[in-house]
């Protein structure tokens, strides 16, 4: 889920070629190598983190470690030639105020949604 809903997201915005459509793209990539790298090597770094359980419940090694070698370079792929829209390159430090803003709303609103639903125990 932590990988599959970004790049939904992106896939449904790159087809109805939505504006700001880069920031999905970073958040998709970004989240592909969070969890290609979590997944695909935490069962070696972190006992007890969610590898460890994953582990645990029966999924074999290799399929954490392939799950990591497709979603790290997946990543990487969607973050290719981005660095403009952030300032990299060509823009010489220059970002868009809108994609700014609209940055900050979505991580405050994304901290409301984590404190409300992220403690139901």
């Amino acid at each position: 889920m932590g990988s599959a809903l970004p790049v939904l997201a992106f896939w449904i915005a790159s087809i109805f070629q939505v504006p700001y459509l880069y920031l999905l793209r970073f958040f998709a990539g970004f989240c592909l190598i969070a969890n290609g790298v979590y997944i695909g090597l935490g069962w070696r770094l972190a006992n007890g983190a969610d590898p460890g359980v994953m582990i645990g419940n029966g999924s074999p090694v290799w399929l954490l470690i392939v799950f990591g070698i497709l979603t790290f370079p997946s990543g990487l792929y969607l973050w290719h030639r981005q660095g403009r829209y952030f300032g990299l390159g060509t823009a010489g430090g220059k970002v868009d105020g809108h994609a700014t803003i609209i940055s900050a709303i979505l991580f405050l609103g994304l901290i409301v949604v984590e404190c409300l639903l992220g403690n139901r125990s």
